[in-house]
């Protein structure tokens, strides 16, 4: 006799939990409303806010870059006046090696003593102040450099016509005199205006750097004309003690 077996009964799926309810964000509170003269107000408070700050940024500045200037120029004066006091001293040491400063005698004994390529010629400050290094007193041309206008800084490049070539020397040499001249007397000069005997106020705010034949280095006051006014004249007045009635010869930097 067959049994019957009753079919299995599928196995109920376990019960879904009941759904929670979805969160809703808070609603956020109406815009305050803005009236159109409280929104001029702000904008009128923003831009003087603004313009004050330009205001005082201009005043800043107004006030900085004279001073930045003025810093910028001595600077410039102090190492005019460094750069002259080593031409001094280079002048010295020259004219213990052939009894005087440079001129065209001293030219020829350079050629004969060191057998130099540099053109040693007699127009400008520059042909002389190039015996200097010619003779091994001085080997840079820096020394020659002041910030003043049509002069740029040199390369140091000291062979042959390279060797201070026009732009690169900033002194007016006062040609034609020696350690036994009278202390005062003016020997290197700047800054000249070339083929003058004014000076250029513009680079050291008014002033002028002179280095004499007894070794001193002053800075002068440029007048109102563009002249360093000594004993009352002229700084190139023949009338001047120490130029003994003659004109001074001066040799202007080659630009």
């Amino acid at each position: 006799m067959n049994e019957e077996y009753p079919s299995p009964t599928p196995a109920q799926a376990p019960a879904q939990p009941p759904a929670l309810p979805t969160a809703q964000p808070p609603a956020l509170p109406p815009p305050i409303p803005v009236s159109k003269s409280k929104t001029s107000s702000i904008v009128l408070v923003v831009l003087v806010i603004a313009a004050v700050g330009f205001v005082g940024l201009s005043v800043l500045a107004g006030i900085a870059v004279p001073v930045i200037l003025k810093q910028q120029k001595y600077a410039a004066l102090a190492s005019c006046v460094s750069n002259a006091k080593q031409i001094d001293l280079m002048l010295t040491y020259f004219e213990a090696d052939y009894n005087s400063f440079p001129n065209d005698q001293t030219a020829a004994a350079v050629r004969e003593k060191t057998n130099t390529d540099l053109p040693l010629g007699n127009t400008t400050s520059n042909d002389y102040f190039r015996q200097l290094i010619a003779a091994q007193v001085i080997d840079s041309e820096l020394t020659f450099y002041a910030h003043v206008p049509g002069i740029h800084k040199p390369d140091n490049v000291t062979a042959g016509s390279h060797c201070l070539e026009a732009g690169e020397c900033a002194f007016t040499y006062v040609f034609g005199l020696t350690s036994g001249d009278d202390g005062s007397t003016p020997l290197v000069l700047t800054p000249m205006i070339p083929g003058t005997t004014t000076f250029d106020p513009q680079p050291f705010s008014r002033k002028a750097v002179v280095v004499h034949v007894d070794h001193t280095t002053t800075v002068e006051p440029i007048d109102s004309t563009g002249h360093v006014m000594v004993n009352g004249m002229d700084l190139f007045d023949p009338k001047q003690p120490f130029w003994h009635g003659k004109n001074p010869q001066l040799r202007y930097p080659k630009l």
